[in-house]
């Protein structure tokens, strides 16, 4: 359905300030085009004012819109030309009104101008979703009381008494080999945290920021962002084993879930009681985020965030990005929850990746050590594109010796599944004769001469 309007109602209805408002927001037309038709339209409109105010005894009135007509027929006229008919269409006995002669259509004042509408159901489109949350907050303290938990459960983030131990013993009767290089001795600290007093109170901690149907338990379901089982960290009850005792099975045998918990958990109960495995936790620290969260993929139910955090380890020295972080938020029953998380680029270590792949095609660097822990320790990214993906990082490497041995300078892509060097400068500190291999090479070297 149109409605169709005449152009003096048009013009009638509208105040005189809105009128020079449209003709001032036209600028497509020439100042002196618009003088021209200002002049024709002002004169014609003067001489029906002047006929009016020199009759005697008459109450004088402008013709109906005239005054108006004057300010918007600059802007009608570009509209039209404009729209080409789209919204308003231009109308004589004959026809359409093509644009180039809408000035010559000005002076014809018995001709009907016709202004078609279309209905605002005709016009409404599907309209784009707006989001109506505090998205980066919701964002922000989910993902800050998530890292917290998982802090605890894979940083080892919980006050122990490093004093008060307890010590059990694995070995694998099936596998001396394995018994003697990862079986022996499984020591626990007691854990003081007032946060908790079970493995289920650590469980519970991490269940709270995530949606019903991702929650999981000991023995069953994943963690949100890997493979692992969460019996991987945390054991439950042990309580069936004295401590200093040595505990047999069988790994290509079915042993109990407990046995499972002294071989690699992190927390385990015993006899009430709260421990945790005692490793050296002075190489961990809380994971702590590097950027602000992004926020994109609004729905009314759900939404992503993009994160930058530095994992809880400092064994490979200071990272400014660390990895980006990659969640999934929904709506869970009226509350915002976290449903997945998985991990995007990791800048630091794609870029030593990078650069160990890059050092390790070129002969001329045999010598450098290329292991990813040295090569993160002594490169820093100087800069990073999230966008591009790009990391340029500048460093001083080692050979094998320990010995400083080349400075570089490198633009690395980091972005997950595309890694690699784009360019690099290389400069020698150390004379280089060929002679000092890194062991890999050696290897490869000798493999080849057997072939």
């Amino acid at each position: 359905m149109k409605n169709e309007k005449k152009l003096s109602e048009l013009i009638g209805s509208a105040d005189n300030e809105t009128l020079r408002k449209i003709a001032d927001s036209h600028p497509m037309l020439s100042e002196k085009r618009k003088d021209e038709l200002y002049e024709r339209i002002s004169a014609r409109t003067k001489q029906s004012e002047e006929y009016a105010e020199s009759v005697s005894g008459v109450e004088v009135r402008s013709s109906r819109g005239a005054s108006r007509f004057v300010g918007f027929a600059a802007a009608l006229a570009l509209i039209i030309g404009t729209l080409g008919g789209g919204g308003l269409l231009l109308k004589q006995r004959m026809g359409v009104t093509p644009s180039a002669e809408i000035e010559d259509s000005v002076d014809e004042a018995d001709e009907e101008v016709i202004i078609e509408e279309t209905t605002a159901e005709e016009a409404a489109e599907e309209p784009e979703y707006v989001p109506d949350y505090d998205y980066d907050s919701i964002a922000r303290d989910l993902t800050e009381r998530f890292i917290k938990a998982e802090s605890v459960i894979q940083c080892y983030q919980a006050e122990t008494d490093p004093n008060d131990t307890i010590t059990f013993y694995v070995w694998d009767d099936g596998d001396e080999e394995w018994s003697q290089n990862y079986g022996g001795e499984r020591r626990f600290r007691k854990v003081t945290d007032e946060r908790f007093s079970s493995c289920y109170d650590i469980l519970a901690y991490y269940n709270e920021t995530v949606a019903e149907s991702k929650k999981v338990g000991i023995r069953s379901g994943k963690e949100l962002n890997t493979q692992c089982s969460m019996s991987s960290w945390i054991g439950g009850d042990v309580s069936q084993y004295e401590p200093g005792s040595t505990v047999h099975f069988n790994r290509n045998e079915n042993y109990p879930d407990s046995v499972g918990a002294l071989i690699r958990a992190v927390y385990i109960d015993y006899n009430g009681e709260l421990y945790m495995r005692d490793f050296n936790t002075d190489e961990y620290m809380e994971e702590q985020f590097s950027s602000d969260p992004v926020c994109y993929d609004f729905t009314d139910n759900s939404f992503m965030v993009s994160r930058y955090m530095i994992p809880g380890y400092t064994s490979y020295g200071v990272m400014k990005y660390g990895e980006e972080k990659i969640y999934t938020i929904i709506l869970d029953n009226g509350e915002w929850k976290l449903a997945s998380m998985e991990t995007g680029a990791q800048v630091e270590y794609n870029a030593a990746i990078g650069v160990q792949s890059y050092l390790e095609s070129r002969e001329e660097y045999n010598d450098i050590n290329i292991d990813a822990s040295p090569l993160m320790r002594n490169m820093e990214v100087t800069s990073y594109d999230s966008e591009k993906g790009l990391a340029d990082v500048h460093g001083i490497l080692q050979d094998v010796n320990g010995t400083d041995a080349i400075e570089i300078t490198a633009t690395c892509l980091v972005s997950r599944g595309h890694l690699g060097v784009c360019s690099a400068e290389i400069t020698r500190l150390n004379v280089y004769d060929g002679t000092l291999k890194r062991q890999s090479v050696i290897y490869k070297e000798t493999r080849e001469a057997n072939e």
